[in-house]
C-alpha cells in the first residue's frame, strides 16, 4: 500500500481473473479512475494460471501507475 495519513480509509479490491485479456486493462482503468480523493485504495489482482496475454497486461499496468 501507499503511505497513508492515520485515520484515512482505505479499502482493497480483489480482482480474480483468468484468461482476461480483452476485459483486464479496462477494468483496471475503470478502478484507477474512480474518484479516491479521501481514501487510499489497494488493488490485488489473483491470476488462476491465464494462458492468454493477462499477466503481461497487468504487469504493464502495475508499472504505469504506482502510488
Amino acid at each position: 500500500m501507499t503511505d497513508e495519513t492515520p485515520g484515512t480509509p482505505s479499502i482493497s479490491v480483489i480482482v480474480p481473473i483468468r484468461n482476461e485479456a480483452d476485459h483486464i486493462a479496462s477494468t483496471l482503468q475503470q478502478l484507477l479512475d474512480q474518484d479516491r480523493s479521501n481514501i487510499v485504495v489497494e488493488i490485488l489482482v489473483a491470476d488462476g494460471r491465464s494462458t492468454d496475454e493477462t499477466r503481461q497486461i497487468v504487469a504493464d499496468r502495475k508499472s504505469t501507475r504506482l502510488n
